[in-house]
């Protein structure tokens, strides 16, 4: 949207790329007189000046100037990256191009973890956690049931040191199973385009002590996104294929 004022014109907009793509800046104004052009990075220091590179960045190159026109590109960008991009042409109003930049890192693939909990030596409940790491905005995490149910563990998000990416942790707790029942972690984030990132667990693998397996499948859930506590027993016995 342009709007005039006594000394600028501005234009904003906005632009969303994936941690490992690059980065097309283009800054475009016609005026009078032949005038100067700078970029600058969200923390403000001047990445081009007309054709002269400011900051010492590799990743930053110049793909065209004249004197109507100044387009830079980044490479390999990161969410360090992320922020407003700004263009000053220096006529008579000064005009200004703002680039609001968003980063998105993909998750990392599912990491599953297994242990029990005993009672007097008696396995009582299995904990399933599903872990993905580095993901920005956090991910969904859902649990798909042997028989085709797809429910909600309990899920914590744990920012890293940057603020930005997050490791995210879905747990389910399984009360009673069958050897051959099967449960997979599912990983849904708008950087896979709506593919899904699996990991599935087979109880067939996990040892027990128990002379005969349970007829069903008995798990709950809880989870912040929706709280109640659902408990439910699953006849199915067939694996995911």
């Amino acid at each position: 949207m342009w709007w005039s004022g006594d000394f600028q014109e501005v234009h904003t907009e906005s632009v969303t790329v994936e941690e490992g793509q690059d980065l097309s800046l283009q800054c475009d104004f016609t005026g009078d007189h032949e005038s100067a052009f700078t970029w600058s990075n969200p923390r403000g220091f001047v990445i081009f000046l007309n054709s002269d590179q400011g900051l010492k960045d590799q990743r930053y190159k110049l793909i065209h100037y004249s004197k109507h026109k100044l387009s830079i590109s980044l490479s390999n960008v990161t969410v360090q990256d992320e922020g407003t991009y700004t263009c000053f042409y220096y006529d008579v109003p000064v005009k200004t191009k703002k680039v609001n930049v968003t980063v998105l890192a993909a998750p990392s693939k599912p990491q599953l973890e297994v242990s029990d909990i005993r009672t007097h030596g008696k396995k009582v409940k299995i904990v399933l956690s599903c872990l993905t790491q580095g993901s920005k905005p956090p991910p969904q995490i859902t649990w798909l049931l042997n028989n085709g149910l797809e429910v909600y563990g309990d899920i914590k998000h744990k920012f890293e040191h940057d603020g930005k990416k997050c490791n995210t942790t879905s747990t389910l707790i399984v009360h009673a199973y069958n050897r051959d029942s099967t449960a997979s972690c599912v990983i849904r984030h708008e950087t896979l385009r709506g593919e899904r990132l699996t990991a599935s667990f087979q109880f067939e693998n996990f040892t027990t002590t128990t002379s005969s397996a349970p007829t069903v499948l008995e798990i709950s859930t809880t989870t912040s996104e929706h709280p109640q506590h659902y408990m439910g027993k699953y006849n199915n016995k067939k694996p995911l294929t």
